[in-house]
């Protein structure tokens, strides 16, 4: 594979890097991996998509507790002995495809009974299979999700896959459009890769709001609120520090 020039290199890291870090976040989900930091705007999120169960729905199951069902999904497991009233699971996983075993975010959203809302969350932490999800995510069904946490993989790729860099590149691209990156945190259990004097994290997870979105008091109100959300996926690991790029790439 052929290795990426810095300045672009920099500049796509830029797009990842600069948060709006005035707004508020919530913790949900736990205190290490498995948790995430919630824009503080649940009063605009009728329900939730979490694509890849994997065994755990703290995440899902705080925000039952607040009245919010989820719908999950994961083609590794065949139910969820533990679901609640307000939880629906389907056993698929998330494809750029429909089929037996298989399906997209939209055909999901489509079928889930909230077709017509235009207040969906989505939480995806689904491994490297976020990339072609949200490249093929048609703009109609982004523009009905107020809240989008992501969880990018592989991003020691960006240095020498011209073909990731570009598809990265054009998902945030389509993404910014409709939304604002507002919270933005380095996965510290994914380690690192040194380049340019520079260290990057392989696995940043990304909180984005719908454009227009305001902060609502009940959310913010909650005992879980915090302004970075300064929590580690791994205790046992570092905290790995957001790198400063210079303003040149941008």
């Amino acid at each position: 594979m052929e290795a990426n020039s810095w300045p672009d290199i920099a500049q796509l890291w830029r797009y990842l890097l600069e948060a709006k870090t005035e707004f508020p976040t919530i913790r949900l989900g736990g205190l290490a991996d498995g948790g995430y930091c919630v824009p503080a705007v649940l009063e605009s999120v009728e329900c939730f998509f979490s694509p890849g169960y994997g065994g755990v729905k703290e995440f899902e199951d705080e925000l039952s507790d607040m009245g919010i069902p989820s719908f999950i999904c994961d083609g590794s497991f065949s139910d969820i002995p533990d679901l609640r009233a307000n939880q629906a699971f389907d056993s698929k996983n998330l494809a750029t495809w429909n089929g037996a075993e298989t399906m997209t975010l939209d055909h999901w959203i489509e079928n889930s009974g909230f077709s017509h809302s235009q207040k969906i969350g989505v939480q995806m932490d689904i491994e490297g299979a976020e990339y072609s999800i949200l490249d093929s995510l048609e703009p109609k069904t982004l523009k009905s999700i107020n809240v989008l946490l992501i969880e990018f993989h592989e991003l020691d790729l960006l240095l020498v896959s011209q073909s990731r860099l570009i598809e990265l590149k054009r998902i945030l691209e389509k993404i910014f459009k409709t939304h604002d990156l507002v919270h933005t945190k380095a996965n510290n259990a994914g380690g690192v890769i040194h380049f340019c004097g520079t260290s990057l994290p392989l696995v940043m997870e990304l909180s984005f709001v719908r454009k227009g979105i305001g902060i609502d008091s009940k959310s913010s109100q909650n005992s879980f609120y915090c302004l970075n959300c300064e929590f580690l996926n791994d205790y046992t690991k570092p905290e790995i520090k957001l790198p400063k790029l210079e303003k040149t790439f941008k």
